[in-house]
């Protein structure tokens, strides 16, 4: 197959040796070399104008130009150019002069031959081509460096994003760039992140979908673009982009994964800027912010799951407080407008009749002033025949199932009372600046027993928000039905046990659900973002010990989040508990809570038969209850606690040498300086048959008893 020749520039002024270095190179391939000879130093330089010589042939002594001078004038003007120097000088110390000051070679005419001289040029170019290969490679490293500093200093997406362009334009000389981040449910590219980008360019490229436009083709080929002439390339359909000037154009895919999320794109003024060197460099950038853009989701997402959770905490500690129904239902569309940012959140159930839904809860002060502008009358009044068959509402309150309204939002207020009409609906659906609404039916046991409405100034709602909403309809429903139960037995008192048994129950399977989640979901999250910072702290260069530091503080950090979910985790339901059974599990407690507090606890045990859950759970939470109020309010440095079983009853005792306190004329009766915690260790025993005992005197500590006669029912076969 037919090759190139290597052009080779002879600065020689002995015709002989001219001669001889043809020949030489003759006696090869014909093909192999193109030699241009020149005897002159000054008309040397002229030809090293061209910029097409592949290698110099060089000799020391012309008649311009004498010794290392000689190199030195031919290495400044062709300082991309192997330059091999040949020369009859014999003189070891200026042989290495002329290496360290850039020679491939030094080789002395007397010993040089066709072998040697072909050799010493292919080695030379080889020596320059991987010179110039590691000196482009460790710029790159430079410039990767700086980004991978810039964007380990922080999780916030934006701040990473804008760090990163900033840091890419300087490293490039870029007059402009922008990053767009790729939304999977609008299928559609956001510009997240820009530089020296004009409104009108970022408002043409916002909405740009997979394939359109030229990041929009970068991004579904996963493949780099370079323009040279922007305003000529007919691929480019940004009139703006065309009237601001700009000429040179690169964009990179960002991936992570192995999945494009985004596209990095450079602009410039100038022609002919970018290069393929610039093209590798900027996709090893777009590699290191994907993998940012990971950590910094993960992150994200793992502090709103943390975030959820807490509110389904704070609401589900709401029905353990036994507040009224209106209350609690008022905490759930407010924690709903907290978790979700959203419009306005309401509460729909139905009247006595059963023939309307009229409202049971509201917030949002954007929807409630919409309404009163629109309808010139308060949200107070709002009610929904049930018989408005085609209201999202309705269908959610009929099927039992969420109905989810994007793109026409005002849907779910059309046929409301006073009379809300279609075109009225969109007037209040733009005032408030609504684009998604969700509707999400109540169950209360196994019925529907209203409705939770959600609305956005989004059009998309991601798959964790969907279950967060539903554990937000799921406590509603529980309010509800917990609601309905105290109205049915407040004629008696064992149906108020069996109430607060399953509002209890309600509250440990939710606790369950909340456990497993925190430990399945966001643990997991933290573990993967702990390895991703391992893999990044692993993959620097051994020399940027700050960086290494900074990588290991959060990759301690991580692991202190980590441990802090898995203690909130077994809080919220001690596996020990199903595995071991009660004595186990509180004389773990009791060692644990040891080791947090400053506080000796000694704990004495007993066998115990095999008990329900209920009965388990309820020892439990009263252990609890009883250690954290000794830390609170007692003054106390030991505690001793006492599990007992008599035959017939199961007994706790936890008893404190600390401060006590004054008791009212019958110990068994709550008094207001007891506090909500003695209430609520009194009611979870009620509950279960079970009652609480206290003994204390000012200054001489306090006891708590508590005593569960077993019934049948409290009994499990082993």
């Amino acid at each position: 197959m037919d090759r190139n020749p290597i052009k080779v520039l002879l600065i020689e002024d002995n015709p002989g040796d001219a001669r001889l270095f043809r020949e030489f190179l003759a006696q090869g391939s014909a093909a192999d070399f193109e030699v241009i000879h020149t005897d002159r130093l000054s008309t040397g330089l002229e030809r090293l104008t061209a910029r097409d010589i592949d290698v110099i042939l060089l000799d020391l002594g012309l008649p311009d130009s004498q010794g290392l001078d000689t190199f030195t004038q031919v290495h400044t003007q062709a300082m991309n150019t192997p330059i091999v120097v040949v020369t009859a000088l014999d003189d070891e110390n200026l042989a290495l002069k002329a290496v360290h000051a850039g020679a491939q070679d030094y080789l002395t005419k007397g010993q040089v031959n066709s072998i040697l001289l072909s050799r010493a040029i292919h080695y030379a170019i080889e020596r320059k081509r991987m010179e110039d290969e590691v000196k482009r490679q460790s710029e790159e490293l430079a410039v990767l460096y700086v980004i991978a500093t810039a964007v380990s200093q922080s999780l916030d997406l934006g701040v990473i994003l804008d760090t990163a362009l900033k840091e890419t334009l300087k490293a490039l000389n870029a007059d402009g760039g922008v990053i767009s981040l790729f939304d999977k449910a609008g299928q559609t590219f956001t510009p997240v992140a820009h530089q020296n980008i004009s409104k009108e360019v970022i408002q043409e490229i916002a909405g740009f979908k997979l394939g359109e436009g030229l990041f929009g083709r970068v991004a579904k080929t996963v493949q780099p673009l370079v323009v040279s002439d922007l305003g000529a390339d007919p691929r480019s359909i940004l009139p703006a982009s065309r009237n601001a000037g700009l000429n040179s154009y690169a964009s990179v895919p960002i991936e992570s994964r192995g999945k494009s999320i985004g596209v990095m794109t450079l602009v410039s003024h100038s022609k002919d800027l970018f290069g393929q060197d610039n093209i590798r460099l900027l996709g090893a950038i777009g590699n290191r912010i994907g993998v940012a853009v990971e950590n910094a989701r993960l992150y994200e997402q793992s502090q709103t799951r943390r975030s959820h959770l807490e509110i389904l905490q704070r609401v589900n500690a709401s029905l353990r407080s036994m507040l009224p129904l209106s209350q609690v239902l008022e905490m759930i569309v407010e924690s709903t407008g907290e978790a979700f940012e959203c419009i306005g959140s309401l509460i729909l159930v139905p009247d006595a009749t059963d023939e309307q839904l009229i409202l049971g809860a509201v917030s949002g002060r954007k929807f409630i002033n919409a309404i009163r502008k629109v309808t010139k009358a308060g949200v107070d009044v709002f009610r929904l025949p049930i018989s408005v068959g085609e209201n999202p509402i309705n269908r959610a309150y009929r099927t039992g199932e969420i109905h989810i309204t994007s793109g026409a939002p005002e849907q779910v207020i059309i046929g409301v009372e006073p009379v809300i009409n279609p075109k009225m609906a969109k007037g209040i659906a733009r005032v408030m600046g609504a684009k998604l609404a969700v509707c999400v039916s109540l169950l209360a046991g196994d019925e529907v027993a209203g409705v939770l409405v959600a609305i956005f100034p989004r059009e998309t709602l991601t798959e964790d928000e969907r279950i967060m909403l539903l554990g937000l309809a799921d406590q509603a429903g529980i309010a509800i039905e917990n609601a309905r139960m105290f109205d049915r037995v407040r004629s008696g008192r064992e149906w108020l046990r069996a109430l607060a048994r399953r509002v209890l129950t309600a509250q440990e399977d939710e606790r369950r659900r909340l456990s497993h989640e925190l430990h399945d979901e966001s643990g997991q999250a933290l573990t993967a973002l702990k390895i991703t910072l391992e893999m990044i702290r692993d993959d620097l260069p051994d020399h940027v010990h700050d960086l290494r530091q900074r990588v290991d503080e959060a990759v301690a950090l991580t692991d202190t989040t980590i441990e802090g979910i898995r203690l909130l985790s077994r809080a919220l339901r001690p596996p020990a508990l199903d595995a071991l059974g009660l004595n186990p599990t509180l004389e773990a407690y009791c060692q644990e809570f040891d080791g947090r507090a400053q506080l000796t606890i000694d704990y004495i045990g007993a066998e115990l038969p095999t008990l329900s859950d209920e009965v388990n759970i309820t020892f439990y939470r009263l252990l609890q209850e009883a250690l954290t109020n000794v830390v609170k309010h007692a003054q106390a440095d030991r505690v001793r606690v006492t599990l007992d079983y008599d035959g017939e009853a199961v007994s706790l005792s936890v008893e404190d040498n600390g401060r006590g306190f004054r008791l009212g004329a019958d110990a068994t009766r709550p008094t207001e300086s007891m506090g909500i915690g003695i209430l609520g260790m009194r009611e979870r025993l009620q509950a279960v048959g079970g009652m609480l005992e206290i003994e204390s005197q000012p200054g001489k500590g306090a006891r708590l008893v508590s005593r569960i006669p077993l019934k049948e029912v409290f009994l499990e076969s082993r």
